[in-house]
């Protein structure tokens, strides 16, 4: 394990509260191995997910005061097709609607200095490709600390949110770049 990996998995055991065996961090790979590790260390099974639905109840009730859609988008629908994450002035007027920190994702066309590209970090995803689950998961991460209690977890998507916001604190990638089948070494950059 590198130091990268070290500092997440103690930042990863004191917002938990629980202690990984090192035999245990060694099979942790993936977002989802985190999930599942920790999940187990709790003894949480519960997979249901009402903060998610909940979440995607709210976006779509934003999308349609601000007059975006009629009809409610699903987790599978392409997020960015009915929010242009270049249009600042809808981008704030829904997450005040919300009352929640919306991530903005990176977006390509945004780059000034694209000559001095090869210097900064630059996500792997297309933004175009974000469907609402994984935006609402973004949104839930991002805003973690409001909506979910460290003591008191509930069921294994409170884990993800929490786990993916610890990721991204520690190491600095982009809310959207973390998926549950990347590898923290090889997708998201952790030594």
């Amino acid at each position: 394990m590198g130091l990268d990996s070290v500092l997440l998995l103690i930042e990863i055991e004191q917002y938990f509260g629980i202690e990984i065996l090192n035999s245990d961090a060694e099979k942790i790979n993936t977002v989802q191995d985190m999930v599942n590790m920790v999940a187990r260390y709790l003894s949480i099974e519960a997979n249901d997910f009402p903060l998610k639905d909940d979440m995607l109840q709210m976006i779509n009730q934003a999308l349609k005061l601000e007059g975006l859609i009629n009809d409610d988008i699903y987790y599978s629908d392409f997020i960015f097709k009915t929010i242009d994450p270049l249009n600042e002035e809808s981008w704030d007027s829904i997450a005040q609607k919300t009352g929640l920190v919306l991530p903005k994702p990176y977006v390509s066309d945004q780059s000034p200095s694209k000559w001095l590209s090869f210097l900064k970090w630059i996500p792997k995803y297309k933004w175009e490709k974000i469907t609402a689950g994984h935006f609402i998961d973004a949104v839930c991460a991002c805003n973690h600390q409001k909506l979910v209690d460290p003591k008191n977890i509930t069921d294994i998507y409170e884990i993800l949110v929490s786990v993916i916001a610890i990721t991204v604190d520690c190491i600095g990638v982009d809310y959207y770049e973390i998926e549950m089948e990347k590898s923290f070494t090889n997708d998201l950059g952790i030594d």
